[in-house]
């Protein structure tokens, strides 16, 4: 989440219109009642079934632009949804971009697939930390606010054009051209700031913004400010040569970096004490691994040295939690 930028949207979309107060709307998370366990056999029925179960066993095993794998822990209290994704970076070539903006459609396909027949209202996004999340959420809500404002004031605009161009043909009148031409150039400068917001890398690279800014979602924290603060200054040290790998415990920095990080997330989406957690998460991460999800549970083209939902539910064994990746269709 490119937060800074989209401050900047919001605050350059703000002075150019009318700034007002805005509340943010709270909405419920997936409800078991809507993913019913249809499929259940009548062994699974011998022990009634957790909510996270429920939502385990409805949740779709196809989703278009996508492949879903399952993972499932018995008796588990939460369930898990890690939607695999690709960021941008400071440093990123054309095709890399190229690459993170397919995925990112992919995922606002998923994410659009799931609110619209399975009632998600939630998204935990990555990199926001918990104590931000108020914060993050009423930018969203300003250049929401700011962009419909806009659009009424295009419309408003172009009729206003088009009712006075009507005048000018029954009447020459040089107001009337001045008005056309001072409503044309609003106009145009209402345009193109719409056009620059709606473009910009914080909202074309990222699915869990747009979908926000169209108001289908909302956005939750996933990390919190320590987890946050140390692995951004690692992985952007690391990135731009300050930090050596050759200098450092590679163990050490790939831990806090990817497996503290993935604790801090778990432990976030339990205190929400919600029965699944729809998270939009680095491709890298893997909070599963061969002892929670089985030996055919791919470790390729992961960082890990942890498989945290093993180490979580023997810690917690009254809020175990099951596993579906997803994983976008255009993700290599």
């Amino acid at each position: 989440m490119r937060i800074n930028e989209l401050k900047k949207i919001g605050l350059e979309l703000i002075l150019a219109g009318t700034l007002a107060l805005f509340g943010c709307q709270s909405n419920e998370m997936l409800k078991p009642s809507l993913i019913s366990a249809t499929n259940v056999n009548e062994q699974t029925k011998v022990k009634e079934l957790t909510d996270a179960e429920k939502l385990f066993l409805g949740f779709p095993e196809n989703i278009p632009k996508a492949k879903v794998k399952k993972y499932p822990i018995y008796g588990s209290k939460y369930l898990l949804v890690h939607i695999r994704s690709r960021h941008l970076r400071e440093k990123i070539s054309d095709e890399d971009k190229r690459k993170v903006k397919a995925v990112q459609n992919d995922i606002y396909s998923v994410l659009s697939y799931l609110v619209e027949n399975y009632n998600a209202k939630e998204v935990y996004g990555e990199n926001i930390a918990h104590e931000d999340e108020d914060y993050f959420n009423l930018i969203i809500g300003l250049i929401k606010y700011s962009l419909d404002n806009n659009e009424e004031r295009q419309t408003e605009l172009k009729k206003d054009v088009s009712d006075l161009e009507t005048r000018l043909k029954e009447s020459k009148d040089e107001r009337i051209e001045k008005a056309i031409l001072e409503k044309k150039d609003e106009l145009k400068d209402l345009e193109e700031r719409y056009e620059k917001a709606k473009n910009s890398d914080a909202i074309v690279y990222d699915a869990v913004c747009r979908l926000a800014l169209e108001g289908k979602i909302d956005i939750l924290a996933s990390v919190s400010s320590s987890s946050k603060l140390i692995s951004s200054y690692l992985s952007d040290n690391l990135e731009s040569g300050k930090i050596k790998v050759n200098e450092i415990d590679p163990t050490s920095t790939i831990k806090r970096i990817m497996d503290d990080r993935e604790d801090s997330t778990l432990e976030i989406i339990t205190k929400q004490d919600k029965p699944i957690a729809i998270l939009v998460y680095g491709g890298l991460h893997a909070f599963g691994g061969k002892e929670s999800c089985g030996e055919d549970y791919s470790l390729d083209d992961r960082i890990s040295y942890c498989d945290n939902i093993a180490e979580w539910n023997k810690k917690h064994p009254e809020e175990k939690m099951s596993l579906i990746e997803i994983t976008p269709e255009s993700y290599r």
